[in-house]
This record gives C-alpha cells, sequence and structure tokens, in this order.
C-alpha cells in the first residue's frame, strides 16, 4: 500500500486531460494533486507492514476538513520544498481556484484586466505613443490575465506538481529508511 496513491490518480488524470487539451480540468487536477499528496504526507506513515493514518480532529474529537492553505502552509514548514517549489504551490492553487470559482474570478479578472487597461492607455498616451505600441501593450496585459489559461501555462504547471510529488515522496521513504 503507498500513502500517495489517491494523488498519483489524480496526477495521471491531471496529465491525461493535458493530452486532451482540456486544460481547464488540468489546472484543476494538478491543485487536487497538491493538495491530496499534502495531506498523505502529513496525516500518513509507514510503519513496519501497513500504513498509519492520523486524522485531524477538533479538540471534541471530531474529524475536521482541513483545506489547502493550511496544508500547503504545513508543508511549507517542514522545509521539503525549495522556493521555487513553494512560489509554484501558490500558483497552481491560484490557477485551481480560479476554475474552480469561474463564474466569480471571471468577473474579478475582467475589472483588474480593465482597470490595467485603462492606467496603461493613459500613461502611453501621455508618453505620446502610437496606436500600434498601444496595442501591443494592451496585449501584453491581456495575456497576463487568467482567461488565458494555455498549454505552456498548464505544462509548467504539471511539471512543478510532478517536482512537488517527487519531493514529497522522497521525503516520505526517506522517513522509513532512517
Amino acid at each position: 500500500m503507498d500513502i500517495f496513491g489517491e494523488a498519483y490518480i489524480l496526477f495521471t488524470q491531471a496529465a491525461l486531460a493535458f493530452d486532451s487539451a482540456v486544460y481547464h480540468g488540468a489546472y484543476l487536477l494538478c491543485r487536487a494533486t497538491l493538495e491530496t499528496g499534502f495531506y498523505s504526507f502529513l496525516t500518513r506513515k509507514w510503519q513496519k507492514d501497513r500504513v498509519i493514518s492520523e486524522t485531524p480532529r477538533t479538540l471534541d474529537g471530531e474529524i475536521r476538513t482541513v483545506f489547502f492553505a493550511e496544508l500547503a502552509e504545513a508543508i511549507r514548514k517542514t522545509g521539503i520544498l525549495s522556493n521555487d517549489q513553494v512560489r509554484a504551490v501558490a500558483r497552481i492553487q491560484e490557477h485551481g481556484n480560479f476554475i474552480a470559482h469561474f463564474a466569480h474570478r471571471q468577473e474579478r479578472q475582467i475589472r483588474i484586466s480593465a482597470m490595467k487597461a485603462v492606467r496603461l492607455v493613459q500613461q502611453l498616451s501621455a508618453k505620446g505613443s502610437s496606436k500600434s505600441e498601444m496595442a501591443a501593450a494592451f496585449k501584453r496585459v491581456s495575456l497576463e490575465s487568467m482567461f488565458w489559461m494555455d498549454s505552456a501555462k498548464v505544462l509548467q504547471d504539471l511539471r512543478d506538481t510532478t517536482s512537488i510529488l517527487e519531493t514529497l515522496i522522497d521525503a516520505a521513504y526517506s522517513k522509513i529508511v532512517s
């Protein structure tokens, strides 16, 4: 039995979603892979020939829900992730959350992008920039928005998810070897 079984399954599904150009699904599944991997690393351990699970509980003994932010912070505090991996965790969470709460986030992103575009046009107009320079700058602002969740961005999330999951697995196995 492997403590990361569910995380492996979710990551496989993320890769399949990517291969099928279902990028929004791949974003969600990368986030789910990390959340599951973090939970598994923090609450399960091998002991001889079995896995011991320490389910988080409230003070009165009830099973409690542990959310992504708490799991990510607990993993960060272990010191097993590099600074780049810690930043990747935040980005992958943001991408997954954007898709999970698409309608609300889309509306917010439209307002943010519009404000950036207005400021940009004002700045470029004040400098006397040409219309083609303004159009190029506006295109850059548009591409920075979360609306442009393309194959390159999701591929980076998949690569970083792989790296982070490998780090968790290495750290978990090193506990049973030592």
